[in-house]
Protein backbone atom coordinates (compact mmCIF):
# COMPACT_ATOMS: atom_id res chain seq x y z
CA UNK A 1 0.00 0.00 0.00
CA UNK A 2 2.80 2.37 0.91
CA UNK A 3 4.57 1.60 -2.37
CA UNK A 4 1.37 2.21 -4.32
CA UNK A 5 0.78 5.50 -2.50
CA UNK A 6 4.32 6.62 -3.21
CA UNK A 7 3.92 5.74 -6.89
CA UNK A 8 0.68 7.68 -7.11
CA UNK A 9 2.34 10.66 -5.45
CA UNK A 10 5.24 10.59 -7.95
CA UNK A 11 2.83 10.39 -10.90
CA UNK A 12 0.81 13.31 -9.49
CA UNK A 13 3.97 15.37 -8.91
CA UNK A 14 5.23 14.67 -12.44
CA UNK A 15 1.90 15.64 -14.00
CA UNK A 16 1.73 18.79 -11.89
CA UNK A 17 5.25 19.82 -12.93
CA UNK A 18 4.34 19.18 -16.58
CA UNK A 19 1.31 21.44 -16.27
CA UNK A 20 3.38 24.19 -14.62
CA UNK A 21 6.08 23.90 -17.29
CA UNK A 22 3.43 24.00 -20.02
CA UNK A 23 1.87 27.12 -18.49
CA UNK A 24 5.25 28.82 -18.30
CA UNK A 25 5.99 27.98 -21.93
CA UNK A 26 2.61 29.38 -22.95
CA UNK A 27 3.27 32.55 -20.95
CA UNK A 28 6.64 33.05 -22.64
CA UNK A 29 5.03 32.61 -26.06
CA UNK A 30 2.28 35.07 -25.17
CA UNK A 31 4.82 37.62 -24.00
CA UNK A 32 6.66 37.57 -27.34
CA UNK A 33 3.71 37.22 -29.73
CA UNK A 34 0.50 38.84 -28.48
CA UNK A 35 -2.75 38.71 -30.44
CA UNK A 36 -3.64 42.35 -31.09
CA UNK A 37 -6.60 41.96 -33.46
CA UNK A 38 -8.34 39.27 -35.46
CA UNK A 39 -11.17 38.46 -37.83
CA UNK A 40 -12.31 35.36 -39.67
CA UNK A 41 -9.46 35.62 -42.19
CA UNK A 42 -6.85 37.90 -40.56
CA UNK A 43 -4.79 37.64 -37.38
CA UNK A 44 -2.49 40.44 -36.19
CA UNK A 45 0.11 39.90 -33.45
CA UNK A 46 2.41 42.44 -31.82
CA UNK A 47 6.00 41.17 -31.80
CA UNK A 48 8.34 41.67 -28.85
CA UNK A 49 11.72 43.35 -29.09
CA UNK A 50 13.37 40.13 -27.91
CA UNK A 51 12.04 38.26 -30.93
CA UNK A 52 13.03 41.03 -33.36
CA UNK A 53 16.59 41.10 -32.03
CA UNK A 54 16.95 37.37 -32.66
CA UNK A 55 15.43 37.13 -36.15
CA UNK A 56 16.18 40.40 -38.01
CA UNK A 57 19.32 41.30 -39.95
CA UNK A 58 21.37 43.51 -37.62
CA UNK A 59 21.15 46.67 -39.74
CA UNK A 60 17.36 46.48 -39.82
CA UNK A 61 17.07 45.81 -36.10
CA UNK A 62 19.24 48.83 -35.28
CA UNK A 63 16.73 51.12 -37.01
CA UNK A 64 13.63 49.59 -35.43
CA UNK A 65 11.19 52.13 -34.01
CA UNK A 66 7.64 52.10 -32.60
CA UNK A 67 4.42 52.56 -34.56
CA UNK A 68 2.96 55.59 -32.79
CA UNK A 69 0.45 56.97 -35.28
CA UNK A 70 -2.15 55.64 -37.70
CA UNK A 71 -0.63 54.28 -40.88
CA UNK A 72 -1.83 52.43 -43.95
CA UNK A 73 -0.06 49.32 -45.13
CA UNK A 74 -2.25 48.99 -48.23
CA UNK A 75 -0.32 51.56 -50.37
CA UNK A 76 2.82 49.47 -49.81
CA UNK A 77 1.29 46.04 -50.39
CA UNK A 78 -0.57 47.24 -53.51
CA UNK A 79 2.83 47.63 -55.14
CA UNK A 80 3.90 44.04 -54.42
CA UNK A 81 3.00 41.30 -56.92
CA UNK A 82 3.69 37.58 -56.74
CA UNK A 83 4.45 35.22 -59.61
CA UNK A 84 1.57 32.86 -60.34
CA UNK A 85 3.74 30.39 -62.23
CA UNK A 86 7.48 29.78 -62.28
CA UNK A 87 7.13 28.90 -65.96
CA UNK A 88 6.07 32.41 -66.97
CA UNK A 89 7.86 35.69 -66.35
CA UNK A 90 4.70 37.68 -67.12
CA UNK A 91 2.18 35.75 -65.03
CA UNK A 92 1.78 38.02 -61.98
CA UNK A 93 -0.99 38.78 -59.52
CA UNK A 94 -1.60 41.19 -56.61
CA UNK A 95 -0.28 39.97 -53.27
CA UNK A 96 -3.61 40.62 -51.50
CA UNK A 97 -7.09 41.46 -52.75
CA UNK A 98 -8.42 45.06 -52.40
CA UNK A 99 -11.10 44.16 -49.82
CA UNK A 100 -8.48 42.38 -47.70
CA UNK A 101 -6.16 45.41 -47.86
CA UNK A 102 -8.92 47.77 -46.73
CA UNK A 103 -9.77 45.49 -43.82
CA UNK A 104 -6.09 45.19 -42.92
CA UNK A 105 -5.65 48.98 -42.74
CA UNK A 106 -8.55 49.26 -40.32
CA UNK A 107 -7.38 46.39 -38.11
CA UNK A 108 -3.79 47.65 -38.01
CA UNK A 109 -4.89 51.12 -36.94
CA UNK A 110 -6.91 49.57 -34.11
CA UNK A 111 -3.92 47.44 -33.10
CA UNK A 112 -1.57 50.43 -32.97
CA UNK A 113 -4.02 52.40 -30.83
CA UNK A 114 -4.52 49.55 -28.36
CA UNK A 115 -1.06 48.00 -28.35
CA UNK A 116 1.75 50.12 -29.91
CA UNK A 117 4.65 47.96 -31.05
CA UNK A 118 7.76 48.07 -33.22
CA UNK A 119 6.47 45.25 -35.41
CA UNK A 120 3.33 43.30 -36.21
CA UNK A 121 2.98 39.80 -37.57
CA UNK A 122 0.05 39.60 -39.98
CA UNK A 123 -1.47 36.27 -41.00
CA UNK A 124 -3.94 36.24 -43.88
CA UNK A 125 -5.71 33.01 -44.79
CA UNK A 126 -7.83 32.07 -47.75
CA UNK A 127 -9.91 28.92 -48.03
CA UNK A 128 -8.96 26.39 -50.67
CA UNK A 129 -12.04 26.33 -52.97
CA UNK A 130 -11.68 22.56 -53.45
CA UNK A 131 -11.60 21.80 -49.69
CA UNK A 132 -12.83 24.93 -47.87
CA UNK A 133 -13.17 23.26 -44.46
CA UNK A 134 -9.79 21.56 -44.19
CA UNK A 135 -7.37 23.37 -46.54
CA UNK A 136 -6.17 26.97 -46.62
CA UNK A 137 -3.62 29.20 -48.30
CA UNK A 138 -1.83 31.33 -45.69
CA UNK A 139 0.39 34.37 -46.29
CA UNK A 140 2.47 35.78 -43.45
CA UNK A 141 3.73 39.37 -43.37
CA UNK A 142 6.05 40.93 -40.79
CA UNK A 143 5.47 44.69 -40.76
CA UNK A 144 8.31 46.60 -39.08
CA UNK A 145 8.62 50.30 -38.25
CA UNK A 146 11.98 51.99 -38.78
CA UNK A 147 13.18 55.52 -38.09
CA UNK A 148 12.37 56.85 -41.57
CA UNK A 149 10.10 54.21 -43.07
CA UNK A 150 9.00 50.59 -42.86
CA UNK A 151 10.20 47.10 -43.70
CA UNK A 152 7.95 44.38 -45.11
CA UNK A 153 9.05 40.76 -44.69
CA UNK A 154 7.04 37.96 -46.32
CA UNK A 155 8.18 34.62 -44.81
CA UNK A 156 5.31 32.59 -46.29
CA UNK A 157 3.63 33.24 -49.62
CA UNK A 158 0.30 31.44 -50.09
CA UNK A 159 1.48 28.52 -47.98
CA UNK A 160 -0.74 25.46 -48.51
CA UNK A 161 -1.89 24.02 -45.16
CA UNK A 162 -4.09 20.94 -44.70
CA UNK A 163 -5.87 20.04 -41.44
CA UNK A 164 -7.03 16.59 -40.37
CA UNK A 165 -10.53 17.89 -39.65
CA UNK A 166 -12.50 21.13 -39.91
CA UNK A 167 -10.11 23.85 -38.75
CA UNK A 168 -10.67 26.61 -36.18
CA UNK A 169 -9.00 29.98 -35.61
CA UNK A 170 -6.53 28.52 -33.11
CA UNK A 171 -5.43 26.00 -35.75
CA UNK A 172 -4.46 28.36 -38.57
CA UNK A 173 -3.20 31.23 -36.36
CA UNK A 174 -0.44 29.23 -34.67
CA UNK A 175 2.86 30.62 -35.91
CA UNK A 176 6.56 30.68 -35.05
CA UNK A 177 8.77 33.46 -36.39
CA UNK A 178 12.13 32.21 -37.65
CA UNK A 179 15.38 34.01 -38.40
CA UNK A 180 15.20 36.07 -41.60
CA UNK A 181 17.50 34.52 -44.20
CA UNK A 182 18.71 35.40 -47.67
CA UNK A 183 16.50 34.35 -50.56
CA UNK A 184 17.17 34.44 -54.29
CA UNK A 185 13.71 33.32 -55.38
CA UNK A 186 12.29 35.55 -58.09
CA UNK A 187 8.66 35.14 -57.05
CA UNK A 188 7.99 38.75 -55.97
CA UNK A 189 8.32 42.10 -57.67
CA UNK A 190 7.81 45.75 -56.69
CA UNK A 191 6.00 48.28 -58.87
CA UNK A 192 8.13 51.35 -59.53
CA UNK A 193 5.57 54.17 -59.23
CA UNK A 194 5.40 55.76 -55.79
CA UNK A 195 7.64 56.32 -52.79
CA UNK A 196 11.07 54.59 -52.75
CA UNK A 197 10.80 50.81 -52.36
CA UNK A 198 13.35 48.09 -52.94
CA UNK A 199 14.38 44.56 -52.10
CA UNK A 200 17.01 44.49 -49.36
CA UNK A 201 20.65 43.58 -49.96
CA UNK A 202 23.72 43.50 -47.72
CA UNK A 203 27.28 44.02 -48.94
CA UNK A 204 30.36 42.54 -47.29
CA UNK A 205 33.99 42.37 -48.32
CA UNK A 206 33.57 39.27 -50.47
CA UNK A 207 29.88 38.90 -51.31
CA UNK A 208 26.48 40.49 -51.79
CA UNK A 209 23.55 38.93 -49.94
CA UNK A 210 20.07 39.32 -51.41
CA UNK A 211 16.92 39.10 -49.29
CA UNK A 212 14.20 38.28 -51.80
CA UNK A 213 11.44 38.29 -49.17
CA UNK A 214 12.48 41.58 -47.50
CA UNK A 215 11.23 44.89 -48.94
CA UNK A 216 12.38 48.30 -47.72
CA UNK A 217 10.00 51.26 -47.89
CA UNK A 218 11.38 54.82 -47.60
CA UNK A 219 14.13 53.94 -45.09
CA UNK A 220 17.09 55.76 -46.64
CA UNK A 221 19.62 53.96 -44.44
CA UNK A 222 18.58 50.60 -45.90
CA UNK A 223 17.61 51.35 -49.51
CA UNK A 224 20.27 50.09 -51.95
CA UNK A 225 21.57 52.22 -54.81
CA UNK A 226 20.25 51.61 -57.35
CA UNK A 227 17.01 50.25 -55.90
CA UNK A 228 15.97 46.70 -56.80
CA UNK A 229 12.39 46.21 -58.00
CA UNK A 230 12.98 42.48 -58.46
CA UNK A 231 15.47 39.93 -57.21
CA UNK A 232 18.53 40.02 -59.51
CA UNK A 233 19.86 36.88 -61.14
CA UNK A 234 23.41 35.61 -60.56
CA UNK A 235 24.94 37.57 -63.45
CA UNK A 236 23.39 40.82 -62.23
CA UNK A 237 24.61 40.15 -58.68
CA UNK A 238 28.15 39.71 -60.00
CA UNK A 239 27.84 43.03 -61.85
CA UNK A 240 26.68 44.80 -58.69
CA UNK A 241 29.56 43.23 -56.77
CA UNK A 242 32.09 44.25 -59.42
CA UNK A 243 30.85 47.85 -59.46
CA UNK A 244 30.89 48.03 -55.68
CA UNK A 245 34.39 46.56 -55.37
CA UNK A 246 35.71 49.04 -57.95
CA UNK A 247 34.72 52.05 -55.81
CA UNK A 248 37.96 52.09 -53.71
CA UNK A 249 40.04 52.01 -56.90
CA UNK A 250 38.05 54.89 -58.37
CA UNK A 251 38.56 56.91 -55.18
CA UNK A 252 42.33 56.39 -55.51
CA UNK A 253 42.19 57.68 -59.08
CA UNK A 254 40.20 60.65 -57.83
CA UNK A 255 42.88 61.37 -55.20
CA UNK A 256 45.56 61.34 -57.91
CA UNK A 257 43.56 63.79 -60.03
CA UNK A 258 43.31 66.16 -57.09
CA UNK A 259 47.03 65.88 -56.30
CA UNK A 260 47.85 66.69 -59.91
CA UNK A 261 45.41 69.62 -59.69
CA UNK A 262 43.35 68.31 -62.57
CA UNK A 263 40.21 68.84 -60.47
CA UNK A 264 39.56 71.38 -57.74
CA UNK A 265 38.58 70.62 -54.13
CA UNK A 266 34.86 71.12 -54.67
CA UNK A 267 34.80 68.75 -57.66
CA UNK A 268 36.81 66.23 -55.66
CA UNK A 269 34.45 66.29 -52.67
CA UNK A 270 31.32 66.08 -54.83
CA UNK A 271 32.62 63.13 -56.84
CA UNK A 272 33.91 61.35 -53.75
CA UNK A 273 30.51 61.69 -52.11
CA UNK A 274 28.88 60.12 -55.17
CA UNK A 275 31.28 57.18 -55.02
CA UNK A 276 30.77 56.67 -51.30
CA UNK A 277 27.02 56.70 -51.84
CA UNK A 278 27.45 53.65 -54.08
CA UNK A 279 28.74 51.75 -51.06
Amino acid sequence: MRFASASLFLIFAFNLSSVVLSCRTTEVRKEHLILANSSEDIAIFSVSNEVLSSILPHNIYLLNSIFSEQIEISPILKRVDYRLSILSSEDWNALLEPNTLAKLDEMLSESIQKNPSGAYLILVKKDDPLSPLTKILRTSILYIKTVNGEVIIIPDLRQNITFASQYKFDDWSIYTLEKVKTSYKQDLRVKSKGTPMSFYIEKSADKISVYGRVIIHKEIELLPKPILLRVPDEEEINTIKSDWQSVPDRIKILDDLRKKKLINEEEYQNKKKQLLDEL
